[in-house]
Formats: structure tokens, sequence, C-alpha cells
């Protein structure tokens, strides 16, 4: 199994900032306890749209700079709680064949993968599923750093 990017070489390699930036900011993180992104936000060394698109590198993800605005119809948002939706930060984009596409706002906490219609469940399925108005969601944590 390959091993994915740190974030710096991926921010050195395809988004141009100095390993000196990405040293500086490494040295704060532990003092400070924030991620690395985070910190380069704050140096003002990298813009939230670079961050996104950065972390959609590392992570295999598409990144958006902004919601489309003809996204998220109301139609979407019967078909999901919306505590569920506030408490993994994930906004409903579109659903074509079956499939919801959505929006993380932090996907370097969480994926969150939906399956619809929901799959029948073997008695010893994982307790981080659920099923929600007939889709499967599956969330996994991803440790920081």
């Amino acid at each position: 199994m390959a091993t994915a990017k740190l974030l710096g070489e991926i921010l050195i390699e395809d988004f141009g900032l100095q390993p000196a930036a990405i040293d500086e900011a490494v040295a704060l993180q532990p003092e400070s306890g924030r991620r690395l992104g985070e910190i380069l936000l704050g140096m003002k060394t990298l813009t939230p749209a670079q961050l996104a698109a950065a972390l959609g590198t590392q992570l295999g993800l598409d990144s958006l700079e902004t919601i489309p605005a003809d996204a998220g119809n109301g139609e979407l948002l019967e078909l999901v709680p919306i505590t569920f939706l506030k408490e993994y930060r994930v906004f409903l984009l579109d659903r074509d064949d079956g499939r919801l596409k959505v929006a993380v706002a932090d996907c370097a906490r969480s994926i969150v993968t939906v399956q619809s219609p929901a799959p029948e469940q073997p008695p010893d399925h994982p307790a981080n599923d659920d099923v929600v108005a007939g889709l499967a969601w599956r969330v996994t944590a991803v440790p920081a750093g």
C-alpha cells in the first residue's frame, strides 16, 4: 500500500511554498496544538482555497473553492436529518443515479461516503455505519497531523 504524501511535501511540490515556511509552521505545531494548514493560514503563507486543494490532493478528493449556486436543493435536504448534516459538517450537493455528492467542511477530520439504497447489512457490520433515510453513511475519522 502506498504511503500518502505529507501535506508539507504537497504544498512545496505542487503549490510552490518555500520549505522554510513549512519548517517554521512545523516548529510551531507542538506549542500551538494546531494543524499544519491552520498555522500556514495564520501565517498568511497560503489561502484557504490552496489548503483545500492540497488536502484534496493528499486524500484523493476533489475540492471546491465555493459551493455552486445551483447545489443543495430543498429536495436533497429532505433525505437526511439536519442534525446529521450539522454533526459531520456535510453539505449535500447533488444526487445522481442513486448517489449523493457531498461536500465536507473538514476533510482532514472525517470522510463521509454514501451509498444509496442502503445495502443489506451483515450481522457483524461496523458500529460506525448508520442508515439514514435509506442511505448508508460511513463516517471515518482521519487522524489529524
